[in-house]
């Protein structure tokens, strides 16, 4: 994933590099976390923020920083099984069993996954 002056890349055994493109400075972190199944840049111009899923939940990392601003285990939300960003500070996360989950950046859930909610039909 690539922003403004920055490259961001993920690796199968789990570390996160930072690339600053301007100062030509790079940096490798390890998440601790295993393999790194997707990682996405937040939309919006200037984005900062990094969501990474993991074989066992999600994180978001703050890129300027190159340090974790939260995350969730898969033990609390179920298996996740995609996410993506449904706004610059909107995470989105879908379970195993199909359930959707718009996160905040502090990965909170909103009040209800969507397949909680009724949807009527005129």
């Amino acid at each position: 994933s690539s922003g403004i002056n920055a490259e961001y890349g993920g690796d199968s055994t789990g570390h996160l590099s930072f690339w600053d493109l301007k100062a030509r400075q790079s940096r490798l972190v390890p998440t601790s976390r295993g393999a790194i199944k997707k990682l996405l840049l937040a939309p919006g111009r200037n984005t900062q923020l990094l969501l990474v899923m993991f074989n066992d939940g999600v994180e978001i990392w703050d890129c300027a920083e190159s340090e974790v601003l939260s995350s969730i285990k898969s033990s609390k939300i179920g298996e996740v099984v995609d996410v993506d960003w449904g706004s610059s500070d909107r995470p989105v996360i879908v379970n195993e069993s199909g359930a959707v989950h718009i996160m905040d950046v502090n990965l909170d859930a909103a009040p209800n996954p969507v397949t909680a909610l009724s949807l009527h039909t005129p």
